[in-house]
Formats: C-alpha cells, structure tokens, sequence
C-alpha cells in the first residue's frame, strides 16, 4: 500500500528533518483532497514552510509560507495570533534569501505590528466588558476569547513585547536600507544582525574591503559563516628570546657596547644597556628581570 511504501523509504533515512518533511507532505496531500480542515492545511504548510526555511530551500520556503497566508486570511479573524506568526515567518524567508528582498520583508513585518496593535485595540474591548471572564464576554471580529482581567492584561503586555520588537526591526532594516523603506509602503523589518547590516557598520567604522568579508548570509545566526575560522586578537603573549644559533653574535656586540660604553657618562651607558634585548643586559653586566616569560602587551 502508499503508507507501507512510505514507511520503508522512512526507514532508509536517518535524517529527522527529511522524516518530518516526507510525514507533513503526505498530510498536505490528505488535506487537500480530502478539504474541510483549512486551519490544519494551513498548519502543515507553515510546519513545511519551518522544514525548508532550515535547509536553506527559501523559494520552496517563501511558497509554503504564502500558501499558508492565503488559508489563514480566509479562515482566521483579522486579529488572529496566527497571522501574527505567518507574516513574521514570511519577513525571515525573505531577509534570509540568498538574495534577501528587504522590502518584502519590512511589508510583512509591518503587517505583523498591524495584527499586534489590532489586537492590543481588541483586548482593551474585552478588558472595558463588566465581566471579561464571562461565557458570552467578546468583541466582534475578534478572536480574543473571555479571561479574567489578569490574564488579558498579561496578553496585552505580551503582544505589545512582540509588536515593539518587530518595530525595532523595521527601523535597523530600514536604516541599512533606506531605499527598501520607500519602496515598502505596508511596512515589516529584518534582521538588525544581518550580512548588510554588519558590512554597513564596517564601512562606517573604516573597515570596509577585503577584510569586511563576512561569509554567505544563512539562516540563525547573525550572518556570519560558520566555515570561517576564529581569530585572535593576539593582545597579549611572550617576549620572544633570541634564536639560539645568534646568541654568540648578539653576547659579543653586547661586549662592544660595553667597551664603548666605559668611557662615558653612567646615564648615556644606561640608557644604551637598556635598549638591549634582555640577553644583552646580561652580557653588560646590566641588571637582569627576574623573568623573560612574564607577560606582556604586544
């Protein structure tokens, strides 16, 4: 049968994420045929929608988001949480893509904050009701449903957490890209993190070039590729000795300086003692540190 088919292919990987992404395509295909349950249709393209995003798949990622979108926008109210979440994941695949459209994602953020403050607005409705905990207490086109006053407010401190972050977004994408700010008339934000955002603050600071380099933009994690090895600063280390086989050479221009030095004045023969390498101190006579390999700024 289909499903005894799947399962054996299942068994063949072990790799969760293409396991996952095999189970949620088959339930997309039962849900579309069998139709009546678009809140769960909706849910399995944004579960897929997840799966793609994190392999780095963005077109199939953005089409699997905007599938969703469409489903929800027909069966959610307009102040629904998931639309919240949808047009936030919509913003991430499009300032993730390889070639991120910022304007695509600052409208989608944008529309997020739109959702959050339609329904700050709405749960203020329920909060004014004599009794917002009351079985029929609830607010027309709205999805808030009755809750004690406690439990709005902490809703509200919520969504209002969620809408401010969003805005902070909009205002660090459209400040890398004030273009991408004109061209967005609905609004929505990025990641202040980004690739463009790092190079930006590179060129502002005199670091531009081959050495603002910051690898390829990929999903999580602030823009900078994980191939790329760490390096250090190198602020602080030991004093190097000489080589070896140039001691006797060093000892005996050591030697000369002090000849030379002994018909002068004790401030001119100290201060040429003490622009000697530490070996060379010795070798004059010169008052040796306790230690070489104490450390020291470089």
């Amino acid at each position: 049968s289909f499903f005894a088919r799947r399962g054996e292919e299942a068994e063949m990987s072990d790799d969760p994420l293409q396991l996952a992404w095999e189970v949620l395509d088959v339930a997309r295909k039962i849900y579309e045929q069998e139709g009546g349950d678009e809140v769960r249709l909706s849910d399995v393209y944004a579960f897929l929608g997840d799966i793609n995003l994190r392999n780095e798949l963005f077109d199939a990622s953005l089409s699997n988001y905007q599938s969703c979108l469409a489903l929800r926008e027909e069966v959610c109210k307009p102040d629904d949480r998931l639309l919240i979440e949808i047009h936030h994941q919509l913003a991430m695949a499009a300032i993730n893509h390889a070639t991120p459209d910022r304007v695509a994602a600052i409208k989608s953020y944008k529309e997020a904050v739109r959702v959050c403050e339609l329904r700050i607005a709405n749960l203020d409705k329920l909060m004014a009701l004599p009794d917002p905990a009351a079985p029929d207490a609830s607010v027309p086109d709205s999805s808030v449903q009755p809750k004690a006053r406690a439990g709005v407010e902490s809703e509200k401190n919520e969504i209002d957490a969620i809408a401010e972050e969003m805005r902070a977004r909009i205002e660090s994408e459209e400040t890398v890209d004030p273009a991408a700010a004109g061209a967005s008339s609905t609004g929505g934000a990025a990641n202040p993190f980004g690739v463009e955002a790092l190079k930006a603050l590179a060129a502002a600071s005199g670091l531009g070039g081959a050495s603002a380099n910051f690898g390829a933009f990929g999903p999580g994690l602030a823009g900078v590729d994980a191939a790329v090895p760490v390096k250090t600063l190198g602020v602080f280390g030991k004093k190097k000795r000489p080589p070896a086989d140039s001691t006797p050479a060093v000892a005996a221009a050591g030697e000369g300086e002090g000849k030379k030095a002994e018909g002068e004045e004790p401030s001119a023969k100290k201060a040429k003692t003490e622009s000697l390498p530490p070996s060379d101190n010795k070798t004059s006579g010169a008052a040796t540190p306790a230690s070489t390999d104490q450390p020291t700024v470089v």
